[in-house]
């Protein structure tokens, strides 16, 4: 019986596989990187979105501008990764 959606079922645990690896690694770079790095989150920005509330709530100022450095930081990352896509992709 053919699942509706999924076109070659062969590939589905590989596709799954990759998911759990980069969701694995997403979360290993955020342990490191809160641990050794200001307490900021690397990978996930929900949590540095709650320390830059809790911070700014609790007039902690240096801690929020490092939580409120990163949201920055991540959103020029993201869009420089999406330029290099982009170009890469029209280069071809």
């Amino acid at each position: 019986m053919e699942m509706p959606g999924i076109r070659n079922p062969r590939t589905t645990p590989v596709k799954i596989l990759v998911a759990l690896l980069l969701t694995l690694s997403a979360g290993l770079v955020d342990v490191v990187g809160f641990l050794l790095f200001w307490h900021v989150f690397t990978a996930h920005m929900t949590g540095n979105t709650v320390h830059l509330a809790m911070s700014i709530v609790e007039r902690h100022w240096m801690e929020a501008a490092k939580a409120g450095l990163v949201l920055p930081a991540f959103l020029a990352g993201s869009l420089a990764g999406r330029a290099v896509i982009e170009y890469c992709v029209r280069v071809k």
